[in-house]
């Protein structure tokens, strides 16, 4: 597996309620919130270990999430018609 910490907490926390016992939450919640703020680098062993323990009790490892698709909003060309009538050139030039 090779995600880093905080993305394997947040797969964890994104889990469905019931999925996780309160106390687990709590835990990974904190451990997050201590990663985010800076407080920690990275995650013990044992930590990496017990997360990694859950994340493949729960089959995540099969069940990879959907690659992000990049979606443009506008052709290229139409954006620049967009902008309206252009300036005119200053005389002398």
């Amino acid at each position: 597996m090779t995600h880093s910490d905080t993305k394997l907490l947040q797969i964890l926390l994104n889990l469905p309620p019931g999925k996780l016992s309160v106390s687990e939450r709590k835990a990974f919640q904190a451990m997050y919130d201590d990663l985010v703020n800076g407080k920690y680098i990275s995650l013990s062993r044992k930590q990496r270990s017990w997360a990694e323990q859950i994340y493949m009790k729960h089959e995540l490892h099969r069940n990879p999430l959907p690659k992000l698709k990049r979606v443009e909003t506008k052709d290229k060309q139409k954006a620049v018609l967009d902008l309206g009538p252009l300036p005119l050139k200053p005389p002398g030039r």
